[in-house]
């Protein structure tokens, strides 16, 4: 089961940020919002049976990535920020990076392709260990129809 969690002083406060909730909330049902870095942290270490995709602005992010990135229930984070060069040099060291972005549209698209692979990936564990092609597929089916009809 995924949540999301949002650490920004701002995030309740603008329209837009508030737009941005809503269109989460279709993607990620369970939105957490937090205005402090320390309150955040301590939720964070206390959810353990949630993978956690975390969004942060860039001046919270540098805060708290460093305390909570090797966090197994941090399944990603996404920096949602004004300046984007600055926040791609301290977060380029981290792995569990979705994207560090300043448009709301940008940061919704690469969540929802990002969790649609997550989700996918959890409800189908199988599927990534099968590996075939659809011609080989088409082969044996063809065959085996071959062998049936004569």
């Amino acid at each position: 089961m995924f949540e999301c969690v949002w650490l920004d002083n701002t995030a309740n406060s603008t329209e837009e940020n508030k737009d941005i909730q809503k269109k989460l909330r279709l993607i990620i049902k369970k939105l957490h919002m937090f205005d402090n870095v320390e309150t955040c942290e301590k939720y964070l270490r206390n959810t353990t049976k949630e993978s956690i995709i975390l969004i942060v602005s860039g001046a919270f992010g540098r805060q708290i990535i460093p305390k909570i990135h090797d966090l197994p229930q941090i399944n990603a984070f996404y920096v949602f920020c004004q300046n984007k060069k600055s926040n791609e040099e301290w977060t380029n060291k981290y792995n569990k990076l979705g994207i560090v972005c300043t448009s709301s549209s940008e940061l919704i698209s690469c969540i929802s392709k990002d969790q649609s692979t997550r989700t996918g990936t959890e409800e189908n564990p199988l599927i990534s260990v099968i590996s075939s092609n659809c011609d080989s597929m088409e082969s044996r089916n063809a065959s085996f129809l071959w062998f049936q009809l004569f």
